[in-house]
């Protein structure tokens, strides 16, 4: 996205676009489409969140997950950074295997998320399930609970739309936040 001058103001931006036509290409970067299910459960230290998939047809899962607040507040009343660890589990073979060991650092006083994906998923039916590894806070000076938010069944697909118009935009959402995942 440019200025009026032509200096970019926000990097990262691509746009497809077809024109409707009888036999046009799948647009680039929307190979897939998802169903998702929402959670919006807390995720406590000592109580993993656990679910069963049992869709046939699905290549991935999205999982998105994040922070009601993370901030730490001294006795000085001092604002700091702080983190919390999350795993994100499935059920393999009868024992759960960790798929992916999530940090989420920083600090903001309001709902902060983010999302992975897992590919190589076993046969159906399965269990995922997410884990928090950092203890659940004890004291109003720190704010970090942790939330599961949704998770997203992804089909791989490639759609032509024929006879319809589309423009597709994505933007990188690296650049709009102070968060690390």
């Amino acid at each position: 996205v440019l200025d009026s001058e032509g200096n970019t103001n926000i990097s990262g931006v691509t746009v497809v676009f077809r024109a409707g036509e009888q036999e046009q290409t799948p647009p680039e970067g929307f190979e897939s489409s998802g169903s998702e299910t929402v959670l919006g459960t807390e995720v406590k230290y000592d109580t993993p969140i656990t679910r069963t998939i049992t869709s046939a047809n699905i290549d991935r899962l999205r999982f998105t997950f994040g922070v009601q607040a993370l901030v730490e507040t001294t006795s000085k009343g001092d604002r700091n950074p702080s983190e919390v660890r999350l795993l994100v589990q499935i059920q393999r073979n009868g024992g759960w295997v960790t798929e992916k060991d999530i940090t989420i650092k920083g600090k903001t006083t309001s709902q902060y998320l983010a999302s992975v994906v897992v590919d190589n998923l076993p046969p159906r039916p399965f269990n995922i399930r997410m884990r928090r590894m950092t203890p659940d806070s004890t004291t109003d000076q720190l704010q970090n609970k942790t939330l599961w938010s949704s998770y997203t069944e992804i089909i791989d697909v490639k759609q032509c739309y024929p006879n319809t118009a589309l423009v597709g935009v994505q933007v990188d959402s690296e650049q709009f936040g102070s968060q690390q995942v």
